[in-house]
C-alpha cells in the first residue's frame, strides 16, 4: 500500500510525553492536532487505548462527514504514528472531495453578464410564448422557434445570439429559398418577437411558391430533392420509364413559365420537346407548374401516392444505384446532379448512367475513343453507340 501524501510532526508538551501537540500536513494545508494519554507515560509508540484526541476547527469541519471513521481509527490503531498515517489518508480523500464539489458549484455559477442575458431571453420568450420555442442552446447562443405560415404550415427559424445580445443584434436563418438577392437571413435586430414576426411575413411570401411544391410531392413521383427542404427550388419528376423532367422555380413566381430539361434518350425525350415547343404559348400563371406540363405536354405524370418512382427503373446501369455515395459526389461537379443523367440514345434500351459511372466504364474499355473532351464507346448493356463529355 501506497503512503498516503503529506507528513506530521508531533512534539512532547511535558517531560513524561502525557501530552502530543503538532499538525498534520495534506495537500499543502496544515491542521492542527493534540493527543493526551491517560494514565502514566506517553509517546508515539505507546498505545492510544484511554487518550484523547483534540483537532483544531479546521480538522474539525473537513472531518465531520468522516467522524465515525476518524474515532474509529483512532480507538483501533496501535500507537499514535500509525494513526496519523491513517488520518492524512482520509483528510487526503476528503480534500478532494472537497475540491470536487467546490468545482461544481463554480460550474453552476452564473456571471451577471450571462445573468442578464438569461433574464432577457426569458422576457423575450414570454412575450412570443414558449409553446414558440422548439429548442435553447445549453449556452443561450441558439435557438430555435417555430412559425405558422397564413396556411398553417409549420416552419423552423434558428436564432443565433452574438455573445453581446442583446446589445448586437441576433441572426435569423430561415429555411426559404433564395431568390433575386434576398438572403435567408435576417440581421435586423429586435426583440425576438420583433424577429419572429418579420420572419413570417417574410415566409408568407412564398406562399404561391409552396403550393407548387406540395403539388409536385402529392401529384407526381419526385426523384430530387430526396428529402423534403423549403429551400430546394429545383425538383426533378418522373415522366414514364427511362425520362425524367427537371424544372428550376422562381421562389417568387413559381406559377411562371421556369427553365425546364428533360432527361432520358433522344428517342424518348425527342417527341416531348416537340410538344414543349408547339405547346409552350398555352402556359398559364393561372395554373400550378404540374398543371401546366400536363397540358403542354398532353399526358399524366405518373402519381407518387398511386407509383413508386424507383419503380420507373431510373437507378444508374452500372453502380445500380439512383443516388452516388457521399465519396463520389466529391469528384463529380456541384453543378451536376447526383441522379442518373446520362442514357443510352438506344430507344429498346434507353439505360440511365450516372455521367461519372459511365466516364469509368467507358475509359477501362480498350476500344474506347477520345475526341475533344468526348469520350465514345459501347452501352454497357445493348453495345450501341454511346458518349460522354468528359469535361
Amino acid at each position: 500500500m501506497a503512503a498516503p501524501a503529506g507528513f506530521h510532526v508531533m512534539v512532547a508538551e511535558d517531560e513524561g510525553f502525557k501530552s502530543m501537540r503538532g499538525y498534520v500536513s495534506v495537500q499543502g494545508r496544515e491542521f492542527g492536532v493534540r493527543v493526551v494519554y491517560k494514565g502514566d507515560g506517553g509517546g508515539r509508540e505507546r498505545s492510544l487505548k484511554g487518550a484523547v484526541l483534540y483537532c483544531d476547527k479546521g480538522l474539525s469541519k473537513l472531518v465531520e462527514a468522516h467522524g465515525n471513521l476518524v474515532k474509529q481509527r483512532f480507538l483501533q490503531s496501535p500507537n499514535l504514528n500509525s494513526f496519523l498515517l491513517e488520518l492524512r489518508d482520509i483528510l487526503d480523500h476528503a480534500l478532494t472531495l472537497q475540491k470536487k464539489k467546490n468545482n461544481n458549484n463554480s460550474a453552476l455559477e452564473i456571471s451577471p453578464s450571462r445573468q442578464n442575458i438569461l433574464r432577457k431571453l426569458v422576457e423575450q420568450i414570454s412575450q412570443v410564448g414558449w409553446g414558440r420555442i422548439e429548442s435553447i442552446d445549453p449556452s443561450l447562443s441558439n435557438l430555435k422557434a417555430t412559425l405558422k405560415d397564413s396556411n398553417a404550415r409549420i416552419h423552423t427559424v434558428r436564432l443565433s445570439l452574438p455573445p453581446n445580445w442583446p446589445s448586437s443584434p441576433p441572426v435569423a436563418l430561415l429555411d426559404v429559398p433564395i431568390s433575386q438577392g434576398k438572403s435567408p437571413e435576417d440581421t435586423k435586430g429586435g426583440t425576438i418577437g420583433e424577429i419572429l414576426e418579420r420572419c413570417k411575413t417574410r415566409i408568407d411570401e412564398y406562399h404561391d411558391f409552396w403550393l407548387a411544391v406540395e403539388d409536385f410531392e402529392k401529384s407526381t413521383c419526385v426523384l430530387e430533392p430526396t428529402s423534403k427542404s423549403r429551400s430546394s427550388t429545383r425538383f426533378r419528376i418522373v415522366v414514364k420509364r427511362h425520362c425524367s423532367i427537371q424544372l428550376d422555380l422562381e421562389p417568387l413566381r413559381p406559377f411562371a413559365l421556369c427553365e425546364i430539361r428533360f432527361m432520358g434518350s433522344e428517342a424518348i425525350t425527342g417527341p416531348l420537346l416537340v410538344k414543349l415547343n408547339s405547346n409552350i404559348s398555352k402556359w398559364s400563371e393561372r395554373l400550378l407548374p404540374r398543371e401546366n406540363l400536363e397540358t403542354i405536354l398532353e399526358l399524366k405524370f405518373p402519381s407518387g401516392k398511386e407509383d413508386n418512382a424507383m419503380d420507373f427503373d431510373m437507378e444508374c446501369g452500372i453502380c445500380y444505384a439512383y443516388h452516388l455515395e457521399q465519396e463520389d459526389q466529391k469528384a463529380v461537379k456541384e453543378a451536376e446532379s447526383r441522379a442518373p443523367d446520362r442514357v443510352c440514345e438506344n430507344s429498346k434500351c434507353g439505360r440511365p448512367f450516372h455521367k461519372s459511372c459511365l466516364i469509368e466504364w467507358l475509359r477501362a474499355i480498350p476500344n474506347t475513343q477520345l475526341s475533344f473532351h468526348t469520350l465514345f464507346g459501347k452501352c454497357p448493356y445493348c453495345q450501341s453507340t454511346i458518349s460522354v463529355d468528359i469535361n
